[in-house]
C-alpha cells in the first residue's frame, strides 16, 4: 500500500508541508503505519497499533524529518 501512496506524498502532500502549511491525511491503517515508518526513515521505533478514528499530530522540520508525534 505504501508504494502506491508515496508518489502522492511526493507530488501533493510534501510540497505544502515544506511551505509550512498544515495537512490532514485520512487513510487506511496500513497506509498510515507505512507512512509513519517512512517518516522515521524506514527504521527506528516500532510502529504503534493505530486505533480507528484516533488522530495523530506530527511535527516536521523543513526537510520533513519528524521532530515529534503525539496522539490526540
Amino acid at each position: 500500500a505504501l508504494h502506491r501512496f508515496l508518489p502522492l506524498w511526493e507530488a501533493e502532500i510534501a510540497p505544502p508541508l515544506r511551505a509550512g502549511q498544515d495537512v490532514l491525511i485520512v487513510a487506511h491503517n496500513n497506509v498510515l503505519r507505512g507512512l509513519m515508518h517512512h517518516l522515521d526513515g524506514g527504521q527506528g521505533r516500532p510502529l504503534p497499533r493505530l486505533a480507528t478514528g484516533q488522530p495523530w499530530v506530527f511535527r516536521l522540520d523543513a526537510a520533513l524529518r519528524v521532530l515529534g508525534r503525539e496522539r490526540l
